[in-house]
């Protein structure tokens, strides 16, 4: 893909970054398994991105302090984007495309892209620009189930998708990483 211009707020793209990619709809579920997934991913070593709504910036906000990783957030509005400070907190920024649709530069600029919710127009964007891409089993439904036949790989957080994870996560009510309805904890496998 060819470069593609950007504004921003706060520190530049950089590093290996997985994208969560996910719709306006979520639940407890949703969260449950974004966070599952920030914190493996992280403690892995990658930065993360999203073009997520509040709710799903706010999981990763809480992940990532914790796990001293970064946040980048793809928007069509950066100046009324209402969570720019929690944000570049994280050492990250807020990314508005000059030039494409907010999430086609998410998918473009990242390593992976996970996908939270079944966007297939984004789906086929990510497989056609040969970008490793897998689905979450909390975004499958009826009008998803097409997707399943289509060799997409199916996780229920970041560390199902390899054989030998550096990290596995799990929901603890006395876990260290916290979000709004979950405590999660942690072990390193390296």
């Amino acid at each position: 893909m060819e470069k593609i211009g950007y504004e921003y707020i706060g520190e530049k793209l950089k590093g290996d970054l997985v994208a969560f990619v996910s719709n306006r709809y979520f639940d407890r579920e949703k969260e449950r398994a974004i966070a599952l997934s920030a914190i493996e991913a992280s403690l892995s070593g990658f930065d993360i991105a999203t073009d997520g709504d509040e709710r799903v910036v706010k999981v990763l906000v809480d992940v990532l302090y914790e796990t001293g990783r970064r946040l980048y957030s793809f928007t069509s509005d950066i100046k009324n984007y209402p969570l720019k400070e929690l944000v570049v907190l994280t050492g990250g920024g807020v990314v508005k495309p000059s030039s494409c649709l907010k999430r086609e530069l998410l998918i473009a600029s990242s390593s992976m892209a996970l996908f939270f919710s079944p966007l297939e127009k984004a789906l086929l964007f990510a497989l056609d620009n040969n970008i490793p891409t897998a689905l979450s089993r909390v975004a499958l439904n009826k009008a998803s189930e097409n997707l399943l036949y289509s060799g997409i790989p199916m996780f229920d957080s970041f560390s199902n998708l390899f054989e030998f994870p550096e990290v596995v996560a799990y929901q603890d009510r006395n876990g260290c990483i916290r979000t709004d309805s979950f405590r999660f904890h942690y072990k390193l496998i390296k």
